[in-house]
């Protein structure tokens, strides 16, 4: 089907800067309602299939040999005093006490999408646990101070 100028003109395209994001109780508090994790990038990885490539004669060809699990990278920006660098180190060394994964230390991820009006669109909640380590990086420049990690999902709630 082939669309018009005027019916192109009248499609809301998304974006992807409406979104908010709240990790179980760490962040920043203040003068708002809960703990603000300030979420510069979200990515969520959803499940998908590994593949593997077989060569037959002169084809390769691709079969699937394993299901990869969802993923969450989040990106944010700190304050002076490094408040969530701290709380996500200290549920690291919580999570992995003693040379186990402790998952009783998991914790709640909501992130939420809006479109251009604030309407809710998507409302995602995820179990979560941290699946590499939390790391300062220093450079000569005065930049905002940001940190990215990655968490596991072991389940999603809704």
């Amino acid at each position: 089907m082939k669309l018009t100028a005027n019916e192109l003109s009248n499609f809301d395209v998304g974006s992807t800067h409406r979104w908010s994001v709240t990790l179980d109780g760490i962040g920043i508090t203040g003068n708002y309602s809960g703990t603000y994790l300030p979420a510069t990038d979200v990515e969520e990885l959803m499940t998908g299939i590994g593949t593997q490539d077989i060569e037959l004669g002169p084809a390769t060809f691709q079969i699937p040999f394993s299901i990869t699990t969802p993923s969450v990278s989040l990106t944010f920006v700190d304050d002076v005093n490094y408040t969530i660098h701290l709380q996500i180190k200290q549920w690291m060394l919580d999570v992995f006490a003693q040379g186990r994964v402790h998952f009783s230390k998991k914790k709640i991820l909501n992130v939420i999408k809006y479109n251009h009006k604030d309407v809710i669109i998507f409302n995602t909640t995820y179990e979560v646990l941290p699946s590499n380590d939390i790391k300062f990086l220093g450079d000569p420049t005065s930049q905002p101070l940001t940190n990215t990690f990655n968490l596991m999902v072991i389940n999603k709630i809704k």
